[in-house]
């Protein structure tokens, strides 16, 4: 009997022991997760802002060829 005891309670503690392993790496899973997750935001965003920044660009790059084409039409009148 004495020995059912004593691995009942060998079993209890290995049963334990894996269920704090399992949480430990269940709650650094979550952290690596939310670190990820906001690195992904990161990279959103500086993506919206380079195509932000591409289409002010376009503006500008298309006024800047309006006003060359007018000023080389007015240098051949």
């Amino acid at each position: 009997m004495n020995r059912l005891g004593v691995w009942r309670q060998e079993m209890e503690n290995t049963r334990q022991n894996i269920c704090a392993d399992v949480e430990a790496s269940r709650e650094a899973s979550v952290a690596r997760l939310e670190r990820f997750d906001q690195r992904l935001d990161a990279i959103d965003h500086m993506i919206s802002l380079t195509a932000d920044f591409r289409a002010v660009a376009s503006r500008r790059q298309s006024r800047i060829d309006r006003r060359l084409e007018r000023l080389e039409q007015s240098c051949e009148d």
